[in-house]
């Protein structure tokens, strides 16, 4: 253990009421003296900037009173309810602004007396039992998510003031760990990459990822692949440096958003895959052709290229630096709205910007500076 790794393993007991994970412990050890042990200043400022703006601090506290956020840190630290002087006194605190949740959690924790401070001192060493059991990738991997953390939280709850609750704890740690590991697992969906060749992959009942990177320079995205996201919401990436088009006999069934990154052109239909709800394309400087489905949202974003869409519910097309090149919307079943900005200067003029179809349309061209006369021609006809 390093010199702070008990002061780090306090701020996740008092804050979170859960074992630190080893690479948390890692990075927040490092930012704390490396040669002693670090001040309650410091330690504070640490929680300050890290621990209280974060997404775990967000769940587990917002929208809480002041007493009820007062009430929770006594459960973290010991294991108990607050008293009611300590609830008052420390919620008016709070209240008042005369102290944060940073600085409460850690006078609570450093002054706890009694048999409160031995739970302090048994739950910080029962944590640091559960951060170094944690020692497969596996397990650090798996040690992730809201699942996992609640059920660190039921075991280290286990732990009081007595040696006998910390010694069981610590005798079941790696019992723990695993079934820290088994609530992530349960809980989320798989994370699936293709490969070069034919794929045929099948996600469950969660939210399931397929990854469509380049591998060695080539797609992933090939001929013959075929992704059933099963249950949960589902969603494939597509991510290239090249051009994206549909693969032959490619079949996609039950991913719910699809994204695309390329840097090349996007000629794509998704107009067959079935269960797509959303669709995000992005390029740069090269067109992009789409055709969805009418129950499928289309957002497009590139830059001096033109963008035709065909189909799809809602449909957003952002286009910058687009001087000459035509911007098309057809057959949309929702609102459209078009946004083209930037690079229109002096006597230039924007391409074409034309929408048929949609139930509402919105369209904005913005010119590069305040002495552009853009020139912008739309032809709009409502969908009847």
């Amino acid at each position: 253990m390093g010199m702070n790794t008990a002061s780090v393993q306090r701020l996740y007991v008092a804050y979170f009421n859960r074992p630190a994970d080893p690479v948390s412990m890692s990075v927040y050890e490092s930012l704390l003296p490396a040669d002693r042990v670090a001040t309650q200043a410091e330690l504070q400022a640490l929680a300050e900037q890290y621990f209280s703006p974060s997404a775990e601090y967000t769940s587990l506290y917002a929208g809480l009173a002041s007493t009820e956020i007062v009430n929770q840190l006594y459960q973290n630290i010991f294991g108990r309810s607050a008293e009611v002087d300590g609830l008052v006194y420390w919620a008016s605190e709070l209240t008042a602004g005369r102290q944060t949740v940073a600085s409460m959690a850690l006078q609570l924790s450093l002054s706890a007396q009694g048999t409160d401070a031995a739970t302090v001192s048994n739950r910080i060493e029962a944590a640091n039992s559960f951060t170094t059991s944690l020692d497969t990738a596996a397990e650090i991997t798996g040690y992730s998510g809201n699942e996992a953390a609640a059920s660190a939280r039921t075991w280290l709850a286990t732990v009081g003031s007595d040696d006998a609750s910390k010694d069981a704890a610590i005798a079941g740690v790696d019992a723990a760990v695993t079934s820290a590991v088994e609530a992530n697992a349960a809980a989320g969906g798989t994370t699936q990459a293709l490969t070069t060749g034919t794929d045929t992959l099948t996600g469950g009942t969660k939210n399931d990822v397929f990854n469509a990177d380049d591998v060695s320079g080539n797609a992933t995205f090939t001929t013959g692949d075929e992704l059933d996201g099963g249950d949960g919401n589902d969603t494939f990436n597509i991510v290239t440096a090249g051009n994206v088009t549909l693969p032959t006999a490619a079949s996609i069934t039950s991913v719910e958003a699809a994204t695309v990154s390329s840097g090349g052109t996007v000629t794509l239909s998704t107009a067959a895959w079935t269960g797509l709800t959303s669709l995000t394309t992005t390029n740069a400087a090269n067109a992009q052709i789409v055709t969805a489905a009418v129950t499928t949202d289309v957002t497009t974003t590139n830059n001096n290229a033109a963008v035709t869409v065909t189909g799809g519910k809602d449909v957003t097309v952002n286009s910058t630096l687009n001087t000459t090149d035509n911007i098309a919307v057809s057959s949309a079943a929702g609102a459209v709205q078009v946004t083209q900005s930037g690079g229109i200067a002096n006597t230039n003029t924007g391409g074409t910007i034309g929408v048929t179809g949609g139930t509402t349309i919105g369209i904005t061209q913005t010119a590069g500076n305040t002495a552009a006369v853009g020139d912008r021609r739309a032809s709009c006809r409502e969908r009847v």
